[in-house]
C-alpha cells in the first residue's frame, strides 16, 4: 500500500560549497543532514536481502535490493542500526550518496505513524537518498544498499513466563545462536510498511535458520545457505539460526516443521502432531491457514514469540510437557490475529487478549466449565493484585507486555472484554460471536484493525449501540466494585419474590453494565438472569419457584469488576503486586546469606529487604515475606497447617501466603526450608506461580502447589437464614 509522506517544516542548513565538494568525493566520506522539506517514498514493494554471518566475530555483512514504485516522490528512505556501517548504495544501478536525516518528527514522516508500532530513534539511523528527476516517474525504483555491523548480547539466564518477561533481546549474533528482530534494524528497514521478502542467509556449515516464508537450504563451501521467500506481506523480518535439526511434514498444502537444538530433538514429532491439530482447528473455525508453513523453533534465549508462519520458544519452555497443549495453540492462533490481520497500535493492542481468549482460556473452558470459571476469576484477581490507582491505564493504551501490570490489563482485561461481547452476542444467537470473529478476519486480512472497527463490526451484527461497553472498558480506566444490599423476599404458595439493591462503586464515573444474577433454591437448582445496571444504586426484582437459598451476583466471574477478597484465595500474586511489601530476612542462621540473595531477586518495584534485627513496629501491618524459621518474626504471625514435616527430606523449600491478620489488604508470606535446601533455587520460580497460595520445591523442581479456601463474607452473595 502506497502512502504519501507529509512535508516536514524544517530548514536545510548546508552550504552550497560543501555540496559541490561532496559531488567530487567517493561516497560515504561524509555524512550530511538531508533536507527535511521533501517528500519521501514509502514503502518498498519488496525486499531482496543477502546476509553473511560470522558468529565468532558477532558480525554480519549484507546487501539488499529495495523495490519501490515511483509516485513522483523526491527521495527514498530507510532505517538501519545506528552502530552499523553503510558501505555503499545505488539507485537503479547508479551510485548514490545517502544522507542522514538527524532531526525528524515520525508522525510527519509517516501519515499513519503508530499504526503498526513505533520507531526507536535511539537505535536506528534514518538514511535518505535523492531520486533524480528522470527516475521520479518510472514504474520501478531499485535501491541497492550494502552494510556491515556487529550485534551481541550475553545470554540471559532469566526465564520467560506468564507472570514476568525475561530480558528482551532485539538482536544478537554468537556461537550460542542468532536472533534478530526488526527492532534491531539489522537490514534497511521501513517500519509500518508490509512488503514481500526474499532472504538469503549464509551461516556456519551445519547450521540452519528460519524466518517468514517458504524455506530451502544447501551447503556451499564453509557455509550453509538458507533461503526464505515470503509472498505474503510481512511488516519486518525476525530471524533465528542455530545448530538445528529440521523435521518437516506436508499437511494440506502447509509445511509443518520443527527446528530443534540437539537436546530438544526428541520432542519434534509431538510438536508437529499438535501443530497440525491447531492449524486444522482454526482453519475450520476462522479461515484457511494464511502461510505456506508453520515452524516450531527452539531458541537458546528465554522467549515465547509468535511470528508469521513460525513460533520461537525458549528451550526451557519447549521442554515443559504442557506447552504443546496450551501455549503452542496460542502461538499458532497468532498467525490469524497479529500476523495476517494486524493491530492498529494507535488505539491499543487488542490482539493478545483476543488470542488468550480464543486459545488459553478456551482450552481450559473446554476441559470443564469450572476451569473456565477459575480462569476468569484469575484474570480479575490479577487486576486487583497488579493494577493500582497510580498504575492504571485504559485498554486502549496497551501496546505490549513488560510486567505483570501490563499482562493484567492487556491480556486479562482484554480477554474479559471479548468474553462479555460473547455473552451479549449469545442473546441473539449462540454462534453469533464466532461468526463475527470469522467475518472480521476475512474482511481485514492483510490490513490493520482498531478497537473502533471491532466495535462497529459487533454493533452491526448485534443491532444495538455498544458505546456503554467500549467507552468504559476499552477507552476508560478501572472496573466497578459491586455488592448486593437490602435483600427482602416473600414466600408464596407458588414460589418466591426477592427485592434487592445492586450497589456499584465506580472507578471514575457512573458506568453501565450487564450483570448476571443467579438465584439458587435449597434443592440445588439455580436460574441465571441478566440485569442491565444503569445507576449507582439500582433496585432489582426477581421471582422463582421452590425455596430460595441464595442470590449471587456474577457467580461465574463473567464481567469485568473488582473481585472481592472473600471470593478469591490469597495468592503469591497478592504479595508481588504490593509495592509496599517488605521481605524480612534473618540477620544470622544457617541460611541467612542464601535468604538475602533470594529476597533481593524476588523483590518487586517499591519493595525492600530488611534484616529481622532492623524490623520496626511501623512495618507490622504491611505485607511481609518472612524467610526462615529462625527469623525473629517467624512466631509473631499465625502458623498454617501447610508446614514442613519430618517427611520432608532432601532439598525442600516451602512457601505459604495467607491474609495478614491485622490488615485485610496485606499478606503474610512465609518461606522455610530443610537444612540441606538451597533457598535461591527453591524460590526463584515463585514469580511464575502467582495464582497459588502454597508451593513446595525440591531443589528448583515444583513438587506441590495449591490454593487455600477463601474466607470472609462475600459482598456479591446473599444467603437466606
Amino acid at each position: 500500500m502506497e502512502r504519501a509522506i507529509k512535508k516536514l517544516d524544517q530548514l536545510i542548513n548546508l552550504h552550497i560549497c560543501i555540496f559541490l565538494v561532496l559531488l567530487s568525493l567517493p561516497a560515504f566520506l561524509f555524512e550530511i543532514e538531508a533536507s527535511p522539506a521533501t517528500q519521501y517514498k514509502f514503502p518498498p514493494k519488496s525486499y531482496d536481502i543477502e546476509v553473511t554471518f560470522d558468529v565468532d566475530e558477532h558480525s554480519l555483512t549484507g546487501k539488499c535490493a529495495n523495490n519501490f514504485s515511483s509516485d513522483d516522490k523526491e527521495e527514498v528512505a530507510f532505517f538501519l542500526n545506528n552502530t552499523f556501517k553503510l558501505r555503499r548504495a545505488s539507485l537503479n544501478g547508479v551510485q548514490v550518496v545517502p544522507s542522514i536525516l538527524s532531526s525528524y518528527t515520525p508522525d510527519l514522516l509517516f501519515p499513519d505513524y503508530g499504526r503498526m508500532g513505533t520507531i526507536d530513534s535511539e537505535r536506528a539511523t534514518l538514511w535518505t537518498v535523492k531520486i533524480p528527476k528522470q527516475y521520479q516517474t518510472i514504474d520501478t525504483l531499485i535501491l541497492h544498499v550494502e552494510w556491515e555491523g556487529n550485534l551481541y548480547v550475553e545470554p540471559d539466564n532469566r526465564e520467560f513466563s506468564r507472570e514476568s518477561i525475561a530480558l528482551e533481546v532485539r538482536g544478537t549474533i554468537g556461537q550460542e545462536g542468532i536472533f534478530l528482530s526488526p527492532s534491531a534494524y539489522w537490514y534497511p528497514y521501513i517500519p509500518e510498511s508490509p512488503a514481500t521478502y526474499r532472504l538469503e542467509a549464509r551461516l556456519p556449515l551445519g547450521w540452519n535458520g528460519v524466518t517468514a516464508g517458504t524455506p530451502k537450504w544447501y551447503d556451499e563451501g564453509n557455509h550453509t545457505v538458507v533461503e526464505h521467500v515470503s509472498d505474503q506481506p510481512i511488516d519486518g523480518l525476525n530471524f533465528s539460526a542455530g545448530k538445528y535439526t529440521v523435521k518437516s511434514v506436508d499437511h494440506k498444502g502447509v509445511k509443518v516443521m520443527t527446528y530443534m537444538l540437539p537436546e530438544e530433538e526428541p520432542l519434534a514429532d509431538g510438536y508437529i502432531e499438535s501443530s497440525i491439530g491447531y492449524i486444522d482447528r482454526y482453519s475450520s473455525e476462522i479461515a484457511p491457514y494464511p502461510f505456506p508453513k508453520f515452524a516450531v523453533v527452539d531458541n537458546f534465549l528465554p522467549s515465547g514469540y509468535g511470528m508469521p508462519g513460525w513460533t520461537l520458544l525458549g528451550s526451557e519452555v519447549i521442554r515443559l510437557p504442557f506447552i504443546r497443549f496450551t501455549s503452542l495453540g496460542h502461538e499458532v492462533l497468532h498467525n490469524w490475529f497479529g500476523n495476517s490481520m494486524w493491530v492498529d497500535y494507535r488505539g491499543g493492542n487488542w490482539c493478545e487478549g483476543l488470542t488468550t481468549y480464543l486459545a488459553d482460556y478456551t482450552y481450559k473452558n473446554e476441559r470443564d466449565s469450572l476451569s473456565g470459571v477459575d480462569y476468569r476469576a484469575n484474570a480479575l484477581r490479577d487486576i486487583v493484585s497488579y493494577v493500582d490507582v497510580e498504575g492504571e491505564y485504559p485498554v486502549s493504551e496497551f501496546i505490549g507486555r513488560q510486567n505483570s501490570r501490563d499482562r493484567a490489563i492487556g491480556y486479562g482485561k482484554v480477554m474479559m472484554v471479548f468474553h462479555m461481547l460473547r455473552g451479549l452476542m449469545e442473546i441473539r444467537s449462540p454462534t453469533l460471536f464466532d461468526e463475527i470473529i470469522s467475518e472480521i478476519y476475512t474482511e481485514y486480512q492483510w490490513r490493520s484493525l482498531s478497537w473502533e472497527q471491532w466495535q462497529s463490526s459487533f454493533e452491526n451484527r448485534f443491532g444495538q449501540s455498544l458505546d456503554w461497553l467500549f467507552a468504559q472498558y476499552v477507552q476508560g480506566k478501572g472496573v466497578p466494585e459491586i455488592s448486593i444490599q437490602n435483600v427482602q423476599y416473600d414466600v408464596y404458595s407458588s414460589g418466591w419474590q426477592a427485592n434487592f439493591d445492586v450497589f456499584t462503586k465506580y472507578f471514575v464515573e457512573q458506568q453501565s453494565y450487564m450483570l448476571p444474577v443467579r438465584s439458587t433454591t435449597k434443592d440445588g437448582k439455580y436460574e441465571n438472569v441478566n440485569v442491565y445496571i444503569q445507576h449507582q444504586s439500582q433496585n432489582v426484582l426477581i421471582v422463582g419457584g421452590g425455596e430460595l437459598a441464595s442470590i449471587h451476583l456474577d457467580a461465574g466471574f463473567n464481567i469485568l469488576r473488582v473481585a472481592h477478597k472473600a471470593e478469591l484465595p490469597v495468592t503469591m500474586a497478592s504479595y508481588f503486586g504490593d509495592k509496599d511489601g517488605i521481605l524480612v530476612i534473618p540477620a544470622d542462621g544457617s541460611h541467612h546469606a542464601d535468604f538475602k540473595k533470594a529476597a533481593e531477586g524476588l523483590k518487586r518495584e517499591g519493595q525492600r529487604v530488611v534484616f529481622d534485627t532492623d524490623f520496626t513496629d511501623e512495618m507490622r501491618k504491611q505485607s511481609l515475606w518472612i524467610f526462615g524459621s529462625d527469623n525473629q518474626l517467624w512466631d509473631s504471625y499465625p502458623q498454617h497447617d501447610k508446614e514442613l514435616t519430618s517427611e520432608d527430606t532432601g532439598s525442600i523449600t516451602l512457601t505459604v501466603v495467607t491474609r495478614h491478620p491485622q490488615n485485610s489488604d496485606a499478606t503474610i508470606v512465609k518461606t522455610a526450608c530443610t537444612p540441606t535446601a538451597a533457598p535461591v533455587s527453591g524460590t526463584r520460580k515463585l514469580p511464575h506461580y502467582g495464582k497459588y497460595s502454597f508451593l513446595k520445591f525440591d531443589g528448583d523442581r515444583n513438587v506441590g502447589k495449591g490454593v487455600l479456601t477463601p474466607t470472609g463474607e462475600n459482598p456479591m452473595k446473599w444467603v437466606s437464614e
